[in-house]
């Protein structure tokens, strides 16, 4: 670009930069059913162009690149509720295509931009605040990849704010916000190994206290989630993803998670004698949960490691070619190793932290969940086994108390 050029061109005053972007920038609220409003924030949406126009020419100067001219790729001109209606809609639109991507579930749309070789920030405006609307056109701003004298624009993320910004990106990152993306995967191992560590540290740094016993339920609970991960990874690494921790198994999970915190903490401040260790008595307690949940524990992964790839998270209402019944070691002393050991961990998470009322509805809640879970997975099991499986059920018990399984005279 020449120096005659670039005098040609005004660049804007820094004052006037400001006034677009500043947060005491008068914000036009946008309606659709008020055409005035829309009618003021296009106003805006074209003074914020010429700016940004001659902002970017004056950024050029010297670097030999040509400032970008409405007739050869110009800025988006819609209103910012046009632009909202085109981002969130999954139809493409005329001017740009998103590439649509969903997982099996269609949880999550990700936007991403590539016509008029525009650099794009994913996802959907931030704020009805024109300055921010501004701020994302700035963002937009086109340039050559393949051309090496040509900058891409300056983008002040202050005017969006960074945090944000952030958070918008990670929204719509697939990686991150899909089940089966690597970053979702990840960041959930990493906190229940940091869960774990804080809980290990707990244990062995707090002494004879509230600390150590919470402590050792924090322990429990993370490695029991990072157990289910590892060993979906060995046996299943086709279906590995999120869902393998077992962290959303349920909302009433999720709630059950919640009130044995909430007893723990409302017991200990109001009644401490309740709590180790205050007492022989609340030791005693506490370490038989302790006991009961190293044996759940134990009795589950043996099975898992026992069944190998015939152990699914999802009951199979198919029989698969390769699908096998194991009626060998651990399974050969109940027929449901990792049910029991599952009913027994989660009764023994709530004796260790010595809650008496959760410890019963822990008790009847997985009672019912797995008589009623048992009871579907043996008539699958019939159907795909048939008089061998009957055989099986004749030998060996469930492994869980008063739940016989489904009988025979119900035989599909």
């Amino acid at each position: 670009m020449s120096a005659d050029t670039a005098e040609a061109v005004a660049a804007p005053a820094p004052d006037e930069l400001a006034g677009l972007l500043s947060e005491d920038a008068p914000v036009t609220g946008l309606a659709e059913d008020s055409e005035p409003a829309v009618a003021t924030a296009a106003a805006d949406d074209e003074a914020a162009n010429a700016v940004l126009q001659a902002a970017f020419a004056s950024a050029s100067v010297g670097t030999g690149a040509a400032p970008p001219s409405a007739s050869a790729s110009p800025l988006p001109s819609q209103s910012r509720a046009s632009v909202d209606a085109e981002l969130d809609s999954a139809a493409p639109s005329d001017d740009d295509a998103p590439l649509l991507e969903r997982d099996a579930e269609g949880e999550r749309l990700a936007h991403s931009r590539s016509a008029h070789d525009y650099r794009y920030s994913p996802g959907p405006p931030l704020s009805d605040s024109p300055r921010h609307f501004a701020a994302a056109k700035v963002a937009a701003a086109p340039y050559d990849d393949d051309d090496s004298s040509s900058a891409a624009p300056t983008v002040d993320l202050s005017a969006i704010g960074v945090w944000r910004h952030t958070v918008a990106a990670i929204r719509c990152n697939p990686t991150l916000v899909l089940n089966s993306g690597a970053g979702r995967m990840a960041l959930l191992g990493v906190g229940l190994g940091v869960g774990l560590g804080i809980g290990s540290q707990w244990v062995l740094l707090g002494g004879p206290s509230l600390l150590r016993q919470f402590g050792l339920y924090v322990v429990a609970m993370c490695a029991f989630h990072l157990l289910e991960f590892v060993w979906t990874a060995i046996f299943h690494p086709n279906k590995l993803s999120a869902q393998s921790y077992l962290l959303n198994h349920s909302r009433e999970y999720h709630l059950a998670l919640g009130a044995g915190v909430f007893e723990f903490l409302v017991e200990a401040w109001l009644f401490p004698g309740l709590k180790y260790p205050s007492s022989s008595l609340s030791t005693a307690v506490m370490l038989l949960g302790l006991l009961l949940v190293a044996l759940g524990q134990t009795a589950r992964t043996l099975a898992m490691l026992t069944a190998a790839d015939n152990f699914t998270h999802i009951v199979a209402d198919s029989k698969a070619p390769n699908h096998q019944l194991v009626t060998h070691g651990i399974y050969s002393i109940c027929r449901h190793p990792s049910y029991a050991g599952w009913f027994w961990w989660s009764v023994g998470t709530q004796v260790l932290l010595c809650n008496p009322l959760c410890t019963v509805a822990y008790a009847a809640a997985s009672f019912l969940f797995f008589r009623t879970r048992i009871r579907y997975e043996e008539r699958a099991m019939r159907r795909f086994f048939g008089a061998q499986y009957e055989r099986y059920q004749q030998r060996v018990g469930t492994g869980l108390p008063f739940i016989r399984g489904f009988v025979g005279e119900e035989r599909p």
